[in-house]
């Protein structure tokens, strides 16, 4: 015959034969009270969870919205922004190609020593700035395409 499982019982000792939860000999006991009347006091706490829940959910929803309102102005000004490059990209092209056709008719004629290249210096420094700010605006447009981040200037003077 095989030994009975054994369990300490720290009340009184051992205890010897077969070891069950009492939830299985007894069954689970459950009790139910009848629903009581709700107390004004109770109702009373119960509504003011309630304001209190409400009260932060409003406050979620004005902090979302608000995180969204930025967010469309920030977007608002970016495309702005780009608008702006692209178009002073397009003067800045457009000017390289005006004083680029300066600075040629001037100096292939200075190349064969017909005139003084003095003419042609305000040119050729009005296309190097041209090409500066035209490289420049290349590199914000480029950076914007790739998804890099852009410094966008608070003050709209400085675009």
């Amino acid at each position: 015959m095989s030994e009975q499982p054994s369990r300490r019982n720290e009340l009184s000792g051992n205890v010897n034969g077969g070891v069950v939860q009492s939830g299985s000999i007894h069954g689970d006991v459950v009790f139910n009270s009848p629903a009581l009347p709700m107390t004004e006091t109770q109702r009373r706490w119960e509504e003011r969870q309630r304001r209190i829940l409400d009260r932060e959910e409003a406050e979620r929803r004005r902090e979302r919205d608000a995180r969204r309102r930025r967010a469309e102005g920030e977007q608002r000004i970016f495309e702005d922004y780009l608008t702006f490059v692209r178009l002073r990209m397009r003067l800045a092209a457009v000017s390289l190609i005006v004083t680029g056709g300066t600075v040629a008719l001037v100096g292939v004629p200075w190349l064969f020593g017909m005139v003084s290249i003095k003419p042609a210096l305000p040119w050729v420094a009005l296309f190097s700035f041209s090409a500066y700010c035209w490289a420049q605006r290349w590199k914000v447009l480029r950076d914007a395409r790739a998804g890099r981040e852009i410094v966008i200037p608070t003050d709209r003077k400085e675009w």
